[in-house]
C-alpha cells in the first residue's frame, strides 16, 4: 500500500505511527508522575532481628504515606517476617499495633491470624501537616523453623516519622500544573490520532485510485477546461 506514496509521505506516516506509540506508552508515566518522582510520598520503617548460629530471623515494619489532596493522605502499614541462613519462615500468627499522630490515636489493630501469613498489610487514612509526628507501636508474633524445629517469637516495634513539608502546599505547587500538563498531553495525543487518521484515509484513497480512474479524471478535467475556454470565445 505504501509503494504508491511519495518518499516524504512515507516518512511522515511512519513517523506519526512511532510518535503515537510513544505517546500511548507514556500515558502511565504522565498519570503517575507524582508517584514516580516521589512527590507527596513518605516512607519509613525498620528491621527487628534476632541472631542464631543458624542465621537470623525477625520482622520488617514499613509505613508509607501518599498525598491525596489538601492535608488528606492515604497510608499503609506492611509487616513481613525476614530471615537468613538455615531458618525457615512460616509466617505471622498475631499482630497488634497503634498508629498515632502527635500521640493521638489514628488507627488500632489487634488480630490473631488463623492461617500464618507471609505479609501483613492494611490501609489507613490520615490528615497531616508539616512537622506532624506519625508513630506506630505494636507487637508481631511469627512462627519459624530452625533445624526442623518449629518456634515462635514476638517482636515489639516502635517507629516514627516527622512530616518534613506542608502536604497542602503540594496541591498548589504540583496538582494544578499536573492537571494542565495532562490536559495538554491528551489534546496533543488526539491531534496526533486525528492526523494519523487523515494520513490513513489519504493512503487508502491513493491505493484505490487506479490508473484507469486517473485517466478518466484527466479526460473529465480536460473537457471542463476546454468548455470554459470555448465559452470565453
Amino acid at each position: 500500500m505504501l509503494n504508491k506514496l511519495k518518499k516524504s509521505e512515507k516518512i511522515s506516516f511512519i513517523a506519526t505511527i512511532i510518535l503515537l506509540i510513544a505517546l500511548i506508552g507514556f500515558i502511565p508515566i504522565v498519570l503517575n508522575i507524582k508517584s514516580l518522582l516521589g512527590i507527596g510520598y513518605f516512607s519509613f520503617g525498620k528491621n527487628y532481628i534476632s541472631e542464631y548460629p543458624e542465621g537470623t530471623v525477625g520482622i520488617n515494619v514499613k509505613i508509607t504515606i501518599r498525598h491525596l489532596e489538601g492535608n488528606r493522605c492515604r497510608g499503609s502499614i506492611l509487616v513481613r517476617p525476614i530471615s537468613s541462613g538455615n531458618i525457615d519462615i512460616y509466617g505471622i500468627t498475631q499482630i497488634q499495633y497503634v498508629i498515632k499522630k502527635n500521640n493521638h490515636y489514628n488507627s488500632v489493630e489487634n488480630t490473631n491470624v488463623n492461617s500464618a501469613t507471609q505479609i501483613w498489610s492494611r490501609l489507613f487514612y490520615i490528615s497531616v501537616r508539616e512537622y506532624d509526628n506519625i508513630s506506630c507501636t505494636g507487637t508481631t508474633e511469627i512462627r519459624y523453623g530452625v533445624n526442623g524445629l518449629e518456634q515462635t517469637a514476638a517482636y515489639n516495634f516502635d517507629i516514627s516519622y516527622i512530616i518534613p513539608i506542608s502536604v497542602s502546599s503540594i496541591s498548589y505547587l504540583w496538582d494544578m500544573p499536573l492537571i494542565w500538563l495532562n490536559f495538554l498531553y491528551f489534546i496533543f495525543l488526539f491531534v496526533v490520532i486525528f492526523f494519523l487518521v487523515r494520513q490513513y484515509r489519504h493512503i487508502k484513497f491513493i491505493y484505490r485510485y487506479s490508473e484507469e480512474m486517473k485517466e478518466r479524471d484527466e479526460i473529465f478535467f480536460k473537457a471542463i477546461s476546454e468548455k470554459r475556454q470555448y465559452k470565453k470565445k
